[in-house]
């Protein structure tokens, strides 16, 4: 016996079971048992001139009793029911027919009364019976259409289709009762739902989609493949493996050309939300550029434009101050006025060296951070450590740039939110990769809780380490400090 039939009869004596639990079966079958009843007492009574024989005549009757339960088995069960219970019926009047009418053609009365209660039942079912087969198909379609909007919902929520790849087989192989059912991406290896099946013909058929196409199904044999397209671009196939002896269902195919559609529909997504990702980090990255350009344009600017002539002016206030010692008033307001402008050069001076400081481009990496953190103590009051780890290399100008930006933030939300007493920096050099660590004793913070404004500097700590391929990472918790680590490649 094949697969197919094994399947067909088990499913028929489980719905036998089914039947046999039912209440409703039994009470056609308790109808069935009175008419019955009722039909042998009325022909014995005729027969033997019982006191039942003053029904004499009424013998077709019992026989129209079936009539109640058979058009209640079709309305319930459809042809299934009215066909089968009118049958029932029918062999049970065969002995009343046998015993008490077998003269004449009395029998033809009753076996047309019989004839009639059957054809009774199956006419009542048959609209019984295309209402029950409307409604399966109308579940079978809405069915169809939930499995199918939970997969699009599925892809759509994830940008790497490929991540849904597995899970989407094994719902399809369950859904259409599928042997096998496999994706194989161009160029690359297929992914099974529950490994390649043994059939070799199957195994071949899943595993040779290397050339796509353009069409919506190709059948090779008994497996159908699906190519996975979407405007212009082929992405891959689905193929799906029948059982052998069973023929797909045209439902099934559908919504298998549907969900192909749909993959390729996430896989074209997932394009151009790529190409998309790239063309705005190349547009971030001119922008940090031309941002840094203008920084080192403008500290410049300030060195050359203010600085140095806020230095002779100084110089100029000295001397005065000296010159004017016969004037004591004015020598007093000379070095006054010198004591602004050297404040006002200082402030100009260190407002170049945030801008662009001169260290980051003269000596690297590791003095620059070592500066950066000596000034926030300084400013700040903090207790401060600096670590270096490994030997110092220089790296590329952005990824010196992007690290000395990441601690500059992390320093300063250190000094203005942390609450901290001490903090140190540890930057350390390996052959493959250079690792900043800021940590502070503060207060902690809950990620999820932060204010939007408040994220914007983090945000932009993650957008500089993705500009140059890093990864960062913040450990924070209440009362427990924060860590930020930054790992990138030289």
């Amino acid at each position: 016996m094949s697969g197919n039939q094994t399947t067909v009869d088990s499913g028929r004596l489980g719905l036998a079971r089914k039947r046999l639990q039912e209440r409703t079966f039994w009470m056609v079958q308790l109808g069935v048992a009175v008419a019955t009843a009722v039909h042998f007492l009325l022909e014995w009574g005729d027969a033997l001139e019982s006191p039942f024989g003053l029904y004499t005549g009424l013998h077709h009757l019992p026989v129209l009793l079936y009539v109640a339960p058979v058009a209640y088995a079709s309305l319930k069960y459809g042809v299934e029911g009215g066909l089968l219970t009118g049958l029932w019926s029918a062999v049970l009047s065969v002995p009343n027919i046998l015993f008490w009418h077998r003269d004449e053609f009395a029998w033809l009365g009753e076996a047309g009364a019989t004839l009639l209660v059957v054809t009774l039942g199956v006419l009542v079912a048959l609209p019984v019976e295309r209402e029950h087969r409307e409604r399966r198909r109308a579940e079978e379609t809405s069915r169809r259409l939930g499995f199918l909007n939970d997969i699009t919902a599925k892809l759509t929520r994830s940008l790497v289709p490929t991540d849904s790849i597995t899970s989407l087989l094994d719902q399809l192989a369950d859904a259409l009762a599928l042997e096998a059912v496999a994706f194989r991406g161009v160029g690359g290896e297929p992914w099974f739902n529950t490994g390649p099946p043994e059939d070799q013909e199957v195994s071949s058929a899943l595993a040779g989609t290397e050339e796509i196409p353009d069409v919506d199904v190709d059948w090779l044999g008994r497996v159908g493949i699906f190519p996975v397209r979407r405007a212009g671009f082929a992405y891959g196939a689905i193929a799906a493996a029948w059982p052998e002896g069973t023929t797909p269902d045209h439902d099934d195919v559908a919504l298998l050309v549907a969900v192909a559609r749909e993959l390729g529909v996430a896989f074209d997504n997932a394009r151009l939300h790529d190409r998309e990702k790239i063309r705005l980090q190349r547009y971030v990255q001119e922008v940090t550029k031309a941002q840094e350009d203008e920084r080192r344009r403008i500290a410049r600017e300030l060195h050359d434009a203010a600085a140095q002539p806020l230095v002779l002016l100084a110089r100029g206030l000295e001397g005065l101050s000296s010159a004017g010692s016969e004037v004591p008033e004015v020598a007093a307001r000379a070095r006054e006025l010198r004591e602004v402008t050297l404040e006002i050069l200082e402030t100009v001076r260190s407002f170049s060296r945030h801008l662009r400081p001169t260290v980051l481009d003269d000596l690297g990496l590791a003095p620059a951070l070592e500066w950066l953190l000596r000034e926030m103590g300084e400013r700040s009051g903090l207790v401060t450590e600096f670590r270096v780890e490994g030997r110092p290399q220089r790296l590329s100008a952005d990824t010196e740039v992007a690290v000395f930006r990441v601690a500059q933030e992390a320093l300063r939300n250190v000094e203005k939110h942390a609450q901290a007493s001490k903090v140190s920096l540890l930057v350390s050099f390996q052959l493959d990769s250079c690792r900043l660590q800021v940590t502070d004793d503060g207060i902690g913070f809950i990620l999820e809780d932060l204010d939007p404004w408040d994220a914007m500097g983090l945000e932009g700590m993650r957008e500089r380490a993705e500009l140059v391929g890093g990864r960062i990472e913040i450990h924070t918790s209440p009362a427990a400090g924060t860590t930020v680590e930054f790992e990138v490649s030289p």
